[in-house]
């Protein structure tokens, strides 16, 4: 029994040793202390980064007057924001329609006296000979000139609700295209 007791008492003489340790922690010089460090941390800073410079205006997309942004830019476009006759959508679409006006590439022309016509290669490797008057592209495009340098399309878009817009885009003679062109045979 005498052992139980010398337990119980160094188990009580370490708790009172906890004790004391912890009210002596407790004092009022640590408590300064924290305080002086608190204060002299949240003191403000002076200021060595210029303020940011000012948020520029949103820019806002309108998908009948502007390039759809995941497509390439292809020549140089022309934006015309009045509204246009809707297209024939019961007219058959030609070969050359379901290409991409991006994906072809004007190769060459081919002149007659009072005529013109172009060459288009599309993404198979295909020529096709247009003309003025001919359908290209997805978005009911219409040859409207053939120049030297290239063709002037007319395309009709819905603008987002009821209407359709017209955009002119032009496609420029690919000179690097140009020579891969098939030798004529002898006839």
């Amino acid at each position: 029994m005498s052992c139980t007791i010398r337990r119980r008492s160094a188990f009580a003489f370490r708790i009172a040793s906890c004790v004391a340790v912890l009210a002596a922690g407790c004092s009022e010089a640590p408590l300064h202390d924290l305080e002086a460090f608190v204060a002299e941390a949240v003191r403000p800073l002076p200021s060595m980064v210029a303020p940011p410079p000012p948020v520029p205006k949103a820019f806002e997309y309108e998908p009948g007057t502007m390039r759809d942004p995941f497509d390439p830019p292809a020549g140089r476009w022309d934006v015309g924001p009045e509204p246009s006759a809707v297209p024939d959508l019961a007219r058959r679409r030609t070969m050359l329609e379901q290409f991409s006006v991006t994906e072809l590439r004007m190769i060459g022309v081919l002149a007659r006296p009072g005529r013109r016509a172009a060459l288009v290669r599309d993404p198979r490797g295909r020529v096709h000979r247009v003309q003025a008057g001919d359908y290209l592209g997805r978005d009911f495009g219409r040859i409207e000139q053939v120049a030297v340098d290239g063709l002037r399309i007319v395309e009709s878009i819905a603008d987002g609700g009821t209407g359709w817009v017209t955009r002119t885009r032009t496609i420029t003679l690919s000179r690097t295209d140009a020579g891969t062109l098939p030798e004529p045979a002898d006839a």
